[in-house]
């Protein structure tokens, strides 16, 4: 449960999440008015997903809760690699009109962080091209909604440091800074891969020179994926042409 710089209070209901990668599936219940549940884990990785059913709801200050509709925009579900001693944190968020709420979960312990339209700045969103998030912390994109989140980058499941291109990814943010999971590894392919944002706009942002190198050929995403409408059109990603030589941005 979270409350929003405005009073407008949230909460999951009929809410399960579920941590695989020890010896047997963790189940923690997620519903209700709790502000937190803590689960200690023995250093490792681990896969963090929250199971289909929820709900989530919503109450200004002395009125009663309603559900409110909301789609989960994160990757589901999402890497926590635990080490000795630490905290980590993994955030799931849901989308509530032009807003969000985010399920936070470290060590594992579940909060809920809230921001709408009461909230100082009202978006974090950052800029794939610039890069202008915290130090440390990466610029992704959730193609399928336009939405860009800060994060730190962290390793795909069996591998040592997070993706650069071409590396099979499973999250967003499974990818080092500056790269993004979401190209297909190759056309009918399922599995997706990390690639480098550059500007298909010639307007000065990085080139593919400066992330896979000119092997390379920067394509406007937008473009590759049909119009999807909500992506700016200089927005692009490094390719490899000779896989993708039917896809439209590569003739």
């Amino acid at each position: 449960m979270g409350t929003s710089p405005g009073g407008t209070e949230y909460r999951l209901q009929d809410a399960t999440f579920t941590i695989l990668g020890g010896d047997e599936p963790i189940e923690i219940p997620g519903s209700g008015n709790m502000t937190s549940v803590s689960v200690d884990l023995p250093p490792g990785e681990y896969l963090v997903r929250l199971e289909d059913g929820w709900r989530l709801q919503h109450r200004e200050e002395g009125e009663s809760w309603s559900n409110i509709e909301a789609v989960l925009l994160s990757s589901n579900p999402q890497a926590v690699v635990v080490s000795g001693g630490d905290i980590v944190e993994v955030a799931f968020r849901f989308g509530v009109g032009d807003s969000y709420v985010e399920m936070g979960l470290g060590r594992v312990n579940i909060v809920i962080e809230v921001e709408d339209e009461s909230s100082p700045g009202g978006d974090d969103s950052c800029d794939p091209l610039l890069q202008n998030c915290a130090p440390g912390e990466g610029c992704f994109l959730d193609i399928l909604s336009g939405d860009s989140i800060c994060a730190t980058p962290v390793p795909n499941m069996g591998a040592e440091t997070p993706g650069t291109q071409g590396d099979l990814c499973s999250f967003l943010n499974s990818c080092e800074v500056g790269y993004n999971c979401s190209l297909p590894e190759s056309p009918g392919e399922m599995v997706d891969v990390c690639a480098f944002f550059c500007d298909a706009g010639g307007g000065g942002g990085p080139g593919c020179n400066d992330g896979p190198g000119p092997a390379f050929t920067c394509v406007a995403i937008d473009g590759f994926y049909g119009d999807t409408e909500y992506l700016d059109d200089n927005l692009g990603f490094c390719v490899d042409c000779t896989v993708w030589a039917g896809n439209p941005e590569c003739e």
